[in-house]
């Protein structure tokens, strides 16, 4: 890592955790439902250690609904939103993050 000139950290949740009745029960989720609306503490303290590098990092958030991301917004370099892709949606991240392709979502959803 310390030959790296920027890190990309790929996190957020999975579409195994949130759901509709769900026989989940692990911190933040009960039964498919939120009881947390951060990021799961071992990826947040994650992020705080690689934030200690000096290094830039990109956040790709992944998720199927609203997180909240106070301490990433403020110390983190960059937060792209990938929600749940699909096949194709490295390349697409990728494209993003390269500068080859500007997206300019319009989401039905508002966020606080």
């Amino acid at each position: 890592m310390k030959d790296a000139d920027v890190i990309i950290y790929v996190g957020g949740i999975s579409p195994l955790l949130e759901g509709e009745e769900m026989p989940v029960n692990a911190p933040g989720f009960k039964k498919g439902d939120r009881t947390n609306i951060e990021l799961p503490d071992v990826q947040h303290e994650l992020l705080k250690v690689l934030k200690k590098t000096g290094k830039p990092i990109v956040f790709v958030l992944c998720t199927g609904s609203a997180i909240a991301l106070n301490w990433e917004n403020k110390n983190l370099d960059a937060i792209v939103n990938g929600w749940y892709g699909g096949q194709a949606a490295g390349t697409a991240i990728a494209d993003v993050i390269f500068g080859d392709y500007n997206p300019a979502g319009r989401l039905p959803v508002t966020f606080y």
